[in-house]
């Protein structure tokens, strides 16, 4: 509910200039540089921030489409690919109600439920958003900042996630020994943990299969998107930028962990309550269409 109710509050105040502003704008520019379709990509990198540390740089690559629907605002459509991995260099005990650590099923994955691990991820995602901008020069500026842009964003959409971690030694054909990895040290344990695990992530980390929907293997959650941005037009048709996004998640398993470090009987009393998000930071590309 706090999600829906910022994204209402952002899309208000996107609205707001615009009704006080209005049309006398289109007069200030050359509306031809505006009302045309433009077609982009971006690349950069993204994590989890959730409750293992995230890896960086993690990797995405998408595709959109914009088009200004007023001076001070853009309306885009866009798909994204990527991949965000995590390792903690801490250990993490007290994973009791984790079935992937304590399945009574699967005795490739069956740790002790008082044993301390290292825990890691590797999550894939693909998502598909609608957004707007606002952009703040063309609200503020009136005959001039026509070549570059300086903007805010927020949407919604829709989010594929698949969580796998790798707790499995093929070589040896057993869970890892973690006894071995120095808790005093982080570096030590950095290198450590490279050199023990194989990073072949074979296990399908927990999920909610209660109250999630899912494609095939991966989860569909719906997501709200919030960001900022800046953009510089190198031509009339062709310009480049830098964008940083935030995703908020209804879902505390992009990480596959929500659980804290205690030996409670009651998986309430140690659960995290808490939804992970996706920080995502790109370049972008776009070129605009006669």
């Amino acid at each position: 509910m706090k999600q829906v109710s910022l994204l209402c509050c952002t899309l208000g105040c996107f609205l707001l200039p615009s009704l006080l502003i209005g049309q006398p704008y289109f007069g200030a520019i050359n509306s031809t540089s505006y009302d045309r379709w433009a077609l982009g990509l971006n690349l950069g990198t993204l994590w989890v921030q959730g409750d293992i540390q995230p890896q960086i740089p993690g990797y995405q690559v998408g595709v959109y489409a914009q088009k200004s629907i007023q001076r001070p605002f853009d309306i885009r459509f866009s798909f994204n690919w990527g991949q965000a991995s995590g390792q903690d260099l801490s250990p993490t005990d007290g994973l009791r109600f984790n079935p992937i650590f304590n399945s009574p099923t699967d005795t490739t994955g069956q740790f002790d439920s008082t044993m301390a691990i290292f825990q890691n991820y590797q999550m894939t995602a693909m998502d598909a958003a609608l957004e707007f901008k606002l952009n703040l020069n063309r609200v503020f500026l009136t005959h001039s900042g026509d070549n570059w842009d300086a903007y805010v964003l927020a949407g919604m959409g829709i989010l594929l996630s698949l969580t796998k971690m790798d707790i499995y030694d093929d070589q040896a054909g057993a869970i890892y020994d973690y006894s071995t990895i120095p808790t005093d040290d982080l570096q030590k344990a950095r290198e450590s943990l490279k050199l023990l695990v194989d990073g072949n992530y074979e296990t399908l980390a927990e999920r909610d299969f209660i109250n999630s929907t899912f494609v095939g293997k991966y989860v569909f959650n719906t997501q709200f998107i919030m960001g900022l941005g800046g953009r510089y037009r190198l031509a009339n048709d062709l310009a480049i930028g830098i964008e940083a996004r935030y995703t908020f998640v209804g879902s505390d398993l992009l990480d596959g962990q929500q659980w804290k470090d205690a030996f409670s009987t009651d998986p309430n009393s140690v659960r995290q309550f808490s939804n992970d998000g996706i920080v995502r930071i790109a370049l972008t590309l776009d070129y605009t269409f006669p």
